[in-house]
């Protein structure tokens, strides 16, 4: 029995000391190995100039749409041209009946003619008085009548070249030309219609010269100014960019869209329509020597956007201010500077002060 009891004590102190051996062994090979890394893609922050943008989609509208008036009465004898009809600049586009003007000239130049004979004949009466008051054939009274009556018929004269130069004008209103190039957008009369002095007969939208006029969200009032960049596109047009300046900034905010309007004059350079949509993109600011690093190197955690700068092996965390993005690029206005490496693909995975290997990306 006591032989027995001693090879069980014995057997169980052998099984110790080995399950011990066992577990020193483990520790001491756990305690030998390294860290995984993490193996991941990295690229270096560069500094470049950067604009600050706001777009907006505005409207575009003819810089010049004026009506055109009748300059002088009459009945509606011919229209020249229609609604989206272009003219040019003293181009014809409608008659006015001639035959009252016609006479009103014959009569008024009839009256010239006959106070301009008139005239010369008292002109030599006036000589011829003059003469005889030298040799004292008529008194000094005489001359002065004849020279009052000479006087007279010269402010007639005047008077008829006058109303024969009115008239002369009047009948060159009949023709109603344009004041400027562009496109007929209203025929407001037609053939046999009577107009007065003054009332519109057509209306041109002048498309050599446009306004722009692009509303902003009213938050962005504050950084809004005259002489500003915009980069302006129109779909009527989508290969074509036009840079403009903004010229004025309306004081009131509109009711309707509760944004501040900026209006910009610019030429149009062909296929622009007024009354179309344009995008225009407006440079705020210009930053020189922003620090920025691709989009994907930005990762979102608790304490808020952050990206991996790697030295020494190690992923360091920093915590981001974020500015302005641009083609796949994100600037840094603080967490990391100008030349540090910065985790790109993989960073997704990585975890303050994590082991890495790195592949630097050109």
């Amino acid at each position: 029995m006591k032989a027995k009891c001693a090879a069980t004590l014995i057997l169980t102190v052998a099984l110790a000391v080995a399950a011990c051996s066992k577990k020193e062994e483990a520790a001491g090979g756990a305690a030998g190995k390294k860290p995984k890394s993490t193996p991941i893609t990295a690229i270096k922050a560069v500094s470049s100039n950067v604009s600050v943008t706001q777009e907006a989609i505005g409207l575009i509208e003819s810089k010049a749409a004026p009506f055109v008036s009748a300059e002088t009465a009459g009945r509606v004898e011919k229209i020249l041209v229609d609604v989206g009809q272009k003219v040019a600049l003293g181009q014809p586009l409608a008659e006015l009946d001639k035959e009252n003007l016609t006479i009103e000239k014959s009569a008024a130049s009839a009256d010239v003619s006959r106070l301009s004979a008139l005239a010369a004949n008292q002109e030599k009466t006036v000589e011829r008085y003059a003469q005889l008051a030298k040799e004292n054939f008529v008194n000094r009274a005489m001359v002065d009548d004849v020279q009052v009556q000479l006087k007279a018929l010269q402010e007639q004269l005047v008077s008829a070249r006058a109303r024969l130069a009115r008239v002369e004008s009047d009948l060159a209103k009949t023709t109603i030309t344009s004041p400027a190039g562009g496109r007929i957008e209203q025929r407001l009369v037609d053939v046999g219609d009577f107009v007065s002095v003054g009332r519109p007969v057509f209306r041109i939208a002048a498309a050599e010269f446009l306004r722009v006029v692009l509303p902003f969200p009213e938050t962005v009032a504050s950084s809004l100014a005259t002489g500003q960049k915009v980069k302006l596109s129109s779909p009527s047009a989508p290969e074509i960019t036009v840079d403009g300046m903004v010229a004025e900034i309306r004081p009131m905010i509109s009711a309707g869209a509760r944004a501040v309007e900026l209006i910009l004059d610019v030429p149009n350079p062909g296929g622009w329509k007024p009354g179309g949509t344009v995008k225009g993109v407006l440079t705020m600011e210009e930053r020189q020597n922003a620090v920025m690093i691709p989009e994907t190197c930005v990762v979102l955690r608790p304490a808020g956007a952050v990206a991996y700068v790697v030295e020494g092996g190690l992923a360091k965390q920093r915590v981001l201010k974020l500015g302005t993005r641009k083609d796949g690029l994100v600037e840094i206005i603080s967490g990391v500077n100008d030349g540090q490496l910065v985790a790109m693909d993989g960073a997704a995975y990585l975890t303050d002060n994590a082991p890495v290997s790195v592949r630097e990306e050109k």
